[in-house]
């Protein structure tokens, strides 16, 4: 049975902290402590044009689609 891949969404990914931890985040370093431990990751960025917290209907629905295990709002 493989472990499932920790999931983290990322929103602010255009702005510059967004920038700095989705490079930190994809980095060798994070994907090889994650793989000695039989973890995947897999990173989602949005950024404002990705969603509208106004329109609350569709972006639960992308939420719920994504599932996300962490929520960042850089």
């Amino acid at each position: 049975m493989s472990t499932p891949a920790l999931t983290i969404l990322l929103l602010g990914a255009q702005g510059q902290l967004g920038r700095e931890l989705a490079d930190s985040l994809q980095s060798s370093a994070v994907q090889a402590s994650l793989a000695q431990k039989g973890r995947d990751l897999q990173v989602t960025s949005w950024s404002r044009a990705d969603f509208d917290f106004a329109d609350l209907d569709p972006l639960n629905s992308r939420l719920e689609a994504l599932s996300p295990r962490i929520i960042l709002n850089a």
